[in-house]
């Protein structure tokens, strides 16, 4: 606001010195000190936006609740193992999967290829490599458990955080199994 007002007086001394003076253009000193007030004041607006890694940390944060989500109603779903075979969620500094017994349940055993697309890969969030962004669990936790019905299979609250470009994102699943919403 101070700086507005500096340039609205400065502009406003310079137009009266301008017409006072009857010049047919404008002095080397006056140039540029608009110069440097313009780029005194386009510093401050730049350095008031949201860095491109703040919307990054959020987009990855707002995929995992989305696959996490699918996975758990995957499980809910599961009417061939009759509830029998939890689904497991591990969690990397960079990546997040699941993977389930194929052995048990004689289904064919998750795609574990990079850059694997569909419902049969196991990697659900993967962190492009040349971003500074990380995954954490609760704790010293590196892996939980979906059954039947959604839920973590402890019984305990877990909570994801994702961490990046000065900002940290977290997504909770409660013991009930509800998935939260990015914060």
């Amino acid at each position: 606001m101070i700086l507005l007002i500096l340039l609205t007086v400065t502009v406003v001394l310079l137009m009266a010195n301008f017409l006072k003076k009857k010049q047919t253009g404008f002095t080397v000193i006056e140039l540029v000190i608009v110069m440097v007030l313009l780029g005194i004041i386009s510093i401050s607006v730049y350095l008031r936006f949201p860095s491109s890694e703040s919307y990054t940390v959020r987009g990855y944060c707002d995929l995992a609740n989305t696959s996490l989500r699918r996975i758990q109603l995957q499980a809910m779903n599961d009417v061939q193992t009759n509830g029998s075979r939890p689904y497991k969620i591990t969690v990397a500094s960079k990546k997040i999967g699941w993977d389930w017994d194929s052995s048990q349940s004689g289904m064919d055993p998750l795609d574990n290829t990079p850059g694997c697309v569909g419902v049969h890969c196991s990697a659900l969030v993967e962190v492009d490599g040349n971003e500074e962004i990380s995954i954490a669990l609760d704790g010293n936790n590196t892996q939980f458990f979906f059954d039947s019905l959604g839920r973590p299979t402890d019984g305990a609250l877990h909570t994801l955080t994702f961490s990046g470009g000065g900002q940290v994102v977290t997504l909770t699943i409660n013991k009930e199994g509800y998935v939260s919403e990015c914060n």
